[in-house]
Order: C-alpha cells, then structure tokens, then sequence
C-alpha cells in the first residue's frame, strides 16, 4: 500500500514520501487513540480500529529513511541512517521506562495512549517541517551530483 501511494504522489511532487508519511503517522495516531478508549464491551470495534492502526503507521517507515537518502550526498548517508535508527531505537529503549512511570501515576491505558500518541504526534510535526525545506534540500542535492559529475 505505501509503493503504490507514494508513486501516486511522487509524481505530483517530491513531497509525496513525506506527505505519505504525515499521513501514515496521523492517522495511525488517530486509530490508536479510539482503539485504546474503545469500551471493552465492544471487541469488534477495538478490533477494527487495531487493524486501521496497523494498516497506516508503517506507511512512514521506509519513506522516511527513504526521503533522507533524497536529501543526502552518498558519501555519508550511511550515517544519516544510523543517526536515523539511533534516534529511533533511543524512543524504544526509553518507552518502556516512560509506561511504567505514566503508569504508576495515572494507569496502563493512559500510558498506552499518550506514549504512541505523543510520539507520532511529534513525527507529525517534524514532517510538518520537513514538506518546507524538502524541495530545497532535493534540489540542493541534485544540483551537486550534477557538478560533481560534470567535474569528473
């Protein structure tokens, strides 16, 4: 599903992986939410809405990594990855902790609600960002592949 949106997209504008992504971590922060305060009376509804969750927040995954290679020269986009993935796996080593003490103070649910949320809302914000710099940036980098490969 994320290939074919993002090539619906791209071809409109070199903002589609970002666009997608926005989408992705939005509505997936949204289907969280109603599936976590879905009463328990309702099992087919939390159901659907776990399933609506699951369906759109991998569409940011490999359009952000993806987007940072659009943006950086090839020399070092090995490193923009592994800062990527350090940033990354930093917000999962630190969740738990952050649950637990959410948890203690107000309850799991509450914890369950505001780590994700949070956290995607945040993304959503950073993509935000991103869509007024990314067509600079592509274009910045295109113009130096351009003259190194004229150098040569």
């Amino acid at each position: 599903m994320s290939g074919h949106s993002h090539w619906a997209t791209i071809k409109r504008t070199k903002k589609g992986r970002i666009l997608i992504s926005s989408a992705g971590v939005l509505l997936g922060a949204i289907f969280l939410a109603l599936a976590v305060t879905t009463p328990i009376e309702a099992p087919n509804q939390f159901f659907i809405f776990m399933c609506l969750t699951a369906i759109f927040m991998p569409l940011s995954s490999a359009n952000v990594i993806a987007t940072v290679y659009d943006v950086t020269v090839p020399e070092v986009r090995s490193t923009a990855q592994a800062v990527e993935y350090f940033i990354e796996n930093a917000g999962a080593a630190f969740a738990p902790i952050l649950t637990g003490v959410i948890a203690d103070a107000y309850s799991l649910q509450t914890a369950i609600l505001i780590i994700p949320t949070v956290t995607w809302g945040l993304c959503f914000i950073f993509y935000l960002g991103a869509l007024f710099t990314i067509d600079k940036d592509h274009s910045d980098l295109r113009a130096q592949m351009a003259a190194r490969a004229k150098a040569m």
